[in-house]
């Protein structure tokens, strides 16, 4: 539902906002059209948590709650004049305008210094692609995504903490209970995190990056530092609990 319908009131033009949270936002919302260049937040949302629905599927029968795609995204981006932004939330259901979104954030938003990001596979076949290189996963499917993620994301010199949920394929939806269907193997999690910070750490004010695991009772942030081990990087990785 808009949250200021799609005609928009002419009073609430003239409100100045710091920061705003849209949840599951309609690409119409006239709250699109205010004037938002004193914006240092945004978060366009989903509340509750998409991955809830996704792992309840009886829940999601009698709850509808439609992501934007990363077209409807990048448009309600390209719309806004956003000088100030330095934190970033966005959650979106992948499309074509993949690639182009990702980089439009690098280049529209360049004082960014906190980005989440939660991108949503466009069919269960997607083999997500989110390093440059990762042989071993875009052999497996002839439509894996072309941008590479961290690669694109890493052109923000401002960016210091990032945080990622990119339904990774081999990885378990919340709630579930038959983890056997999924190559479940903890060092994934590792070495997912350690080439992400290899790629991340070129930038100076790079300071941690999180990776969003669900498991059967809850969805928790593993967040990773980059730590200098005898002259190479490695992830030095501990866990926190988000309340999502």
């Amino acid at each position: 539902i808009p949250v200021l319908g799609r005609n928009g009131l002419d009073r609430a033009r003239t409100i100045q906002l710091s920061s705003l949270t849209v949840n599951y936002p309609d690409p119409e919302d006239a709250v699109i059209t205010l004037d938002l260049t004193a914006l240092s937040y945004l978060a366009l949302n989903d509340c509750p948590r998409y991955y809830h629905i996704l792992g309840a599927p009886v829940v999601a029968s009698f709850y509808d709650a439609p992501i934007l795609s990363a077209s409807e995204c990048l448009s309600i981006l390209r719309r806004l004049t956003l000088p100030r932004l330095t934190s970033l939330q966005v959650v979106y259901k992948a499309d074509d305008a993949d690639e182009d979104l990702l980089r439009y954030i690098v280049r529209a938003f360049p004082r960014l210094s906190s980005l989440e990001l939660h991108r949503y596979r466009k069919s269960e076949e997607e083999i997500v692609q989110y390093v440059r290189h990762h042989v071993a996963f875009a052999s497996l499917a002839d439509n894996c995504m072309q941008a590479h993620i961290s690669h694109i994301l890493s052109g923000m010199k401002m960016l210091q903490h990032v945080y990622l949920n990119l339904d990774f394929h081999d990885s378990p939806k919340l709630y579930c209970i038959d983890t056997t269907r999924y190559n479940v193997d903890p060092g994934n999690e590792d070495a997912r995190a350690l080439e992400l910070v290899q790629i991340f750490r070129c930038n100076p004010r790079f300071q941690s990056i999180a990776l969003l695991e669900l498991n059967r009772d809850n969805a928790t942030w593993v967040e990773f530092r980059p730590k200098f081990c005898n002259g190479s990087c490695c992830a030095d990785g501990f866990m926190c609990v988000s309340l999502l």
